[in-house]
């Protein structure tokens, strides 16, 4: 039995190994047919993303040109009032540079906004990718394992069986050899006692005859003197 248990195990571990090379075969197939599915939206994503830097630049420029006019009128206007290296053209121009870095900073926070805004959809289309990968890997093991569990069941009750009906066999045989035994036994009981009784008849006569004594006449029939 332990040989046909060691055997049963071998081959459960077999199958086992090649449904879960199965299962991870078909958890990657589905997963790359996944990824291609989602690129083209992960691509449009990542597209919008390099966009934005260039939506926001004419933003960019437009604050610059507008600290540059600025400026220049302030200029025009103190050289026209001769106050050209006056203070209140010196705060002016100071003005208007403060008012081109605010306009930066503002442009600068809206594009980084709108840059978030793109990172965070591409983090949830990846995220959902992962977590669809995820269960598909996770369904195909649960499969594997209930195959290999039924397997299981299917290899050791085949076993049970064989084993049942060769125990059936084996008693069969071992009562069969046990009958004939007894047979032979019997036989061999009743032609000794038939033997037996031979002799002791032929001894017999001899004795009735008046010429032998009784251990006389079992000599001459048996070889042996009794006792």
């Amino acid at each position: 039995m332990d040989s046909y248990q060691t055997q049963l195990q071998k081959q459960l571990a077999a199958y086992a190994a090649l449904r879960n090379q199965q299962a991870a075969q078909a958890a990657a197939q589905q997963n790359a047919a996944l990824d291609i599915k989602n690129q083209p939206a992960l691509a449009a994503l990542d597209a919008k993303k390099q966009a934005v830097p260039a939506q926001y630049a004419p933003a960019f420029d437009k604050a610059v040109v507008d600290a540059l006019i600025a400026k220049r009128q302030i200029a025009e206007r103190a050289a026209g009032l001769g106050l050209t290296n006056s203070g209140m053209a010196a705060v002016q121009q100071k003005g208007a540079g403060l008012k081109q870095q605010s306009d930066t900073t503002a442009v600068a926070a809206q594009r980084q906004s709108a840059l978030n805004a793109v990172q965070q959809d591409i983090d949830t289309a990846m995220a959902n990718i992962s977590a669809q990968k995820q269960i598909n890997t996770q369904n195909e093991t649960f499969k594997a394992q209930q195959d290999i569990a039924n397997n299981q069941l299917k290899q050791q009750q085949a076993l049970d069986k064989q084993l049942a009906t060769a125990a059936a066999a084996a008693a069969k045989s071992a009562a069969k050899a046990g009958t004939a035994a007894t047979t032979k036994t019997a036989a061999k009981t009743t032609a000794a006692a038939t033997s037996q009784a031979a002799i002791d008849a032929i001894v017999q006569r001899l004795v009735a005859t008046g010429r032998f004594t009784q251990r006389e006449a079992q000599y001459m029939v048996t070889g042996q003197m009794p006792y």
